[in-house]
């Protein structure tokens, strides 16, 4: 994929769904009392991606700015039908809650129309992928610009995702070391694969350290953690 066009495609994939679920959580905050008591399902798996770490993401997101920015300005074209068809229906004529109504109901349809061209959950992933159980990968990042958005550049294209990433302060060294959370089979690949590319990257143990092989003769190569 080229650069420009891989760009475009994580800032609609990825980087514009993580700040909708940003700012839709954001208004929990100044919602009415008793919010939490009717939350279902629906805000949480629309909300999930918003606890991911916000130092991490600001990274992400300067990295990407002109394409988030161009995605967002879209996104508020939409926005700037969907609010007079809104005020349309609570308050307007037959003539115009008519317009409102076919306004709205045109933009769930777009929406159901994209959502269609992306595979299910769990589609042409191997078994293990399939499983529930996640694993850690861990990568050390230098301390250099552009380091944090090349390592997640490389992580979307190996098959992984930043949505639950986390970074913290590297505890042997300048830099960060930032935890990503995968199903067993992309776990390994992510290790082999990063790690070729020249990054310092580990599998995590069940007990949250990196994971130290056994075989005699190998490398140790755990990373510190904060």
């Amino acid at each position: 994929m080229h650069s420009r066009d891989h760009d475009a495609a994580v800032a609609v994939t990825s980087h514009v769904p993580h700040l909708m679920a940003s700012l839709m959580a954001a208004r929990l905050g100044e919602g009415p009392a008793g919010l939490a008591r009717v939350a279902g399902q629906g805000l949480r798996d629309a909300t999930r991606i918003a606890a991911g770490d916000s130092r991490l993401w600001g990274d992400i997101l300067q990295a990407n700015a002109p394409a988030v920015a161009g995605v967002l300005k879209d996104l508020h074209a939409d926005l700037s039908r969907l609010v007079p068809a809104l005020d349309a229906l609570a308050r307007g004529g037959a003539a115009e809650r008519d317009l409102g109504m076919r306004t709205l109901v045109d933009l769930l349809e777009r929406g159901i129309s994209g959502l269609a061209g992306i595979p299910a959950a769990g589609h042409g992933r191997t078994s293990d992928d399939a499983s529930p159980e996640r694993h850690g990968v861990l990568v050390r990042v230098a301390e250099r610009p552009g380091e944090l958005a090349r390592l997640i550049a490389a992580v979307t294209d190996l098959g992984g995702s930043a949505e639950d990433a986390r970074a913290g302060l590297s505890g042997g060294g300048p830099g960060l070391t930032v935890r990503f959370a995968a199903p067993a089979g992309t776990a390994d690949r992510l290790v082999t694969a990063l790690a070729a590319d020249g990054w310092e990257a580990v599998r995590e143990d069940g007990g949250g350290r990196p994971a130290r092989e056994g075989r005699e003769g190998r490398k140790d190569t755990r990373i510190p953690t904060a």
